[in-house]
């Protein structure tokens, strides 16, 4: 059994600090305690433990110098190019200051595609003492993309925002989509919209594993007069003609989108929104004129970073193995009322 300090000072009859004080040879203590004290280390088999005695030493100090570990926010684009991209902002923008709150710094570091360059990415943050990384979606509208990330995982923890990896197995934060969806088509069928189509490409679709579809089919279930229609069973291309011939064929009321090209579509046609066609978009930006449901990237990349850090300072094992199972943190969207759906009931 190790010798604490505690110990020592339980059968001394003294307080702890006294013995600490006494081990380190301090003339505060009279000198007939500190050989008692002394002899009854030795007695009781005492090891100092120097990287504890550092630390404290160190945490002593008056003049000790601050400290910050960096974390690296791994990205598929140059942090140059972060401006452009108002989501991956956000999640910048949040990871790093909540790391700051809690004494870290950011780095930066665009995620190659490439097996021998990702190894190389692994092997810089490992100098360089990198030890935590927060690995970024691809795009905000993939939830869900075929991306393996070849690091040395025995020397790095990473925790990853969205459903970007298939290998490895990481901690999650991503969007609590079956209550967003849900709460969504609520809010459709309140505002009285019975005629709903779905204009999404089907590649998308397919990344978040058709939750959009399946909510839409549960939602019909539970609602039988609403009519649904979607682009992609009806049409082979995601193009402006095929919408087109798609929205004069199922005359939806109401069409839910993921990004801003749809609208771009119906300004070509003029087709007026919201009078004549509802738009509702799943993934609302700051400021954009769609309503629907936005996602709160800011938070995404604080939880990441508390997250990310909580592991690293508690040391919470991590699943790198493909085959395990990950933990996931769910974050709900906020409704974003634009100027593209109205009351019609």
């Amino acid at each position: 059994m190790r010798v604490s300090l505690r110990l020592i000072a339980e059968q001394a009859g003294v307080n702890p600090a006294t013995v600490s004080r006494a081990l380190r040879g301090l003339h505060c203590v009279d000198p007939s305690t500190r050989e008692r004290i002394a002899q009854l280390a030795k007695k009781l088999g005492y090891i100092r433990d120097p990287m504890l005695s550092n630390a404290l030493a160190f945490a002593r100090r008056s003049d000790k110098p601050v400290y910050r570990e960096t974390l690296a926010f791994l990205a598929f684009a140059e942090p140059s190019a972060f401006k452009e991209l108002p989501w991956l902002t956000q999640m910048y923008r949040g990871g790093l200051n909540r790391a700051k709150e809690l004494g870290y710094a950011v780095e930066c570091h665009r995620l190659p595609a490439g097996t021998s360059d990702q190894r190389a990415l692994s092997r810089q943050l490992r100098a360089r003492g990198i030890r935590g990384c927060i690995v970024c979606p691809v795009s905000p509208q993939t939830e869900w993309t075929p991306i393996s990330l070849n690091f040395d995982w025995e020397y790095v923890t990473g925790i990853q925002i969205g459903h970007s990896l298939i290998y490895p197995t990481l901690p999650a934060i991503i969007r609590n989509l079956p209550d967003d969806l849900s709460t969504m088509f609520d809010h459709l069928h309140r505002l009285g919209y019975r005629r709903i189509g779905l204009a999404v490409s089907q590649h998308g679709e397919e990344t978040r594993r058709w939750a959009v579809l399946s909510a839409l089919l549960l939602f019909q279930n539970f609602h039988p007069k609403v009519q649904i229609s979607v682009l992609f069973q009806d049409e082979k291309d995601f193009t402006a003609p095929a919408f087109r011939r798609w929205l004069r064929k199922r005359k939806p009321d109401v069409v839910v989108v993921n990004g801003p090209g749809v609208l771009d579509w119906l300004d070509e046609i003029r087709i007026r929104v919201p009078q004549d066609l509802g738009v509702c978009r799943i993934d609302c930006q700051t400021g954009c004129r769609e309503s629907g449901l936005q996602t709160n990237y800011l938070n995404m990349g604080r939880m990441a970073a508390n997250q990310l850090i909580s592991i690293l300072e508690h040391g919470t094992p991590l699943t790198s193995d493909p085959t395990g199972t990950n933990l996931l943190l769910s974050l709900s969207s906020e409704w974003h009322d634009g100027q593209t759906l109205i009351s019609v009931g």
